[in-house]
């Protein structure tokens, strides 16, 4: 579903039945990770998979394809892709995406055609942190949060913004509610 009035509406983006990859849609074995609006074009999305890479639909879901298999570098054998914790369309370069991966293996910048992925030496890599959102600013700046920090990359160069000083949300139930994380 997608919402284009903060939540008033809502409107049923179709997708494939589960395991038509033929006609590309994931599996059934995957989880849906994170998902991207284009700022260019109210009918493209980005679906990032926990097992099948990432779907790209201009069409408003009614075909999808698969850019991820052009990225063999995120293949981990027999067709299980690393997990995209993160995807983002960038808003100053129509076609241009940036994604992340779940497991520390690092965010890349690919090109509009998708053939190209550049990896952007994210630091938080070396020091094991999850990646837990990703997403552009208006300028084209990208903002990463991980368990561990708030990251801003822009001119080619990382620069950590803020550090989160408790444990993820997801490991303390407790203080999902009270503990709002703004970016």
């Amino acid at each position: 579903y997608a919402s284009e009035d903060g939540g008033l509406s809502w409107e049923r983006i179709p997708t494939m039945p589960p395991g038509d990859r033929r006609k590309g849609w994931p599996g059934s074995i995957t989880y849906l990770t994170a998902v991207a609006l284009s700022s260019a074009s109210r009918d493209a999305f980005l679906v990032g998979t926990s097992f099948e890479g990432f779907y790209e639909t201009t069409d408003r879901g009614r075909t999808w394809t698969d850019p991820s298999t052009r990225a063999r570098f995120i293949d981990r054998g027999a067709h299980f892709f690393e997990e995209i914790a993160g995807i983002s369309y960038d808003p100053t370069e129509p076609g241009v995406i940036t994604f992340g991966l779940g497991f520390g293996y690092g965010i890349y910048r690919s090109s509009a055609d998708r053939e190209k992925h550049t990896d952007l030496a994210f630091p938080g890599s070396v020091s094991g942190e999850v990646i837990r959102l990703l997403q552009h600013e208006p300028d084209g700046a990208l903002r990463v949060l991980t368990d561990r920090a708030v990251w801003r990359h822009s001119a080619g160069a990382w620069e950590r913004v803020g550090r989160i000083d408790r444990p993820p949300l997801a490991l303390d139930p407790a203080r999902v509610a009270a503990t709002p994380v703004v970016i």
